[in-house]
Order: structure tokens, then sequence, then C-alpha cells
């Protein structure tokens, strides 16, 4: 498997994972997780509040990474 390579003199992280993701694309798996990550944990499940746009944005996410699988 491709590691991408992090130098003390880079800062830029992102370029480094999108140089990784550009040379192995289908090496890489984006994994999220919903509480306190794609929405604000709650201190009750009834008050969770989810973004109008999630799903749109999880859609195109999926697209432009070349699928969705979901478990």
């Amino acid at each position: 498997m491709h590691q991408p390579a992090l130098h003390p003199d880079q800062d830029d992280g992102a370029a480094v994972l999108r140089s990784a993701l550009r040379d192995a694309p289908d090496e890489w798996a984006l994994f999220l997780d919903i509480d306190g990550t794609l929405v604000d944990i709650a201190e009750q499940p009834h008050d969770v509040r989810v973004a109008a746009s999630l799903p749109q944005d999880l859609a195109r996410l999926a697209d432009r990474l070349g699928g969705l699988w979901l478990s």
C-alpha cells in the first residue's frame, strides 16, 4: 500500500493527501462517524439536528470518490 510521505518542513498535509489519492485512488477509503463528526453530539437523541444539506453533501462526496458503501 502506498503511504504518503510526511516531511517536517512540509506543513500542507492536504497537498500530501491529494497527491496520495491521485497516485493510488483504489487503495484509499473514507470512513465517517456520525456522532460528533457529521452531526453534533446532543444530550438526547431527539435533540440531534442534521443539516439539510448533509445528504446532498454526502452524495456529492460519494460521486467525487467514485462510490459509496454503507455498512
